[in-house]
């Protein structure tokens, strides 16, 4: 479930409940197929937010989140992390470079 605060709380195989918070969505052209990039909020080894990304597929009432195994689907996150990144480097700069 998606509401207004970018929270998604997304139940697995088992029912257990988990919150993320989505940072963008987007569709791809080039594959047809719409995205998701979302966080838990937590932070890996390196002190960097853990991020993620699934193939975001509408389903009645609510979405599914598809795991990524394509290569091409991959590198089309990673590509919109990046681009994500930037802007957010840009904002909190007063986007100036």
């Amino acid at each position: 479930m998606i509401d207004e605060n970018d929270k998604i709380i997304i139940r697995n195989d088992h029912g257990e409940e988990k919150i993320f918070y989505q940072l963008v969505t987007f569709f791809s052209k080039e594959t047809e197929k719409e995205y998701i990039i979302y966080t838990d909020n937590t932070v890996n080894n390196d002190n960097q937010l853990n991020i993620y990304g699934s193939i975001l597929v509408s389903k009645d009432d609510s979405f599914e989140f598809i795991p990524v195994t394509d290569e091409r689907d991959q590198a089309i996150i990673q590509d919109a992390i990046i681009q994500a990144k930037i802007e957010l480097l840009n904002e909190n700069d007063g986007g100036s470079n």
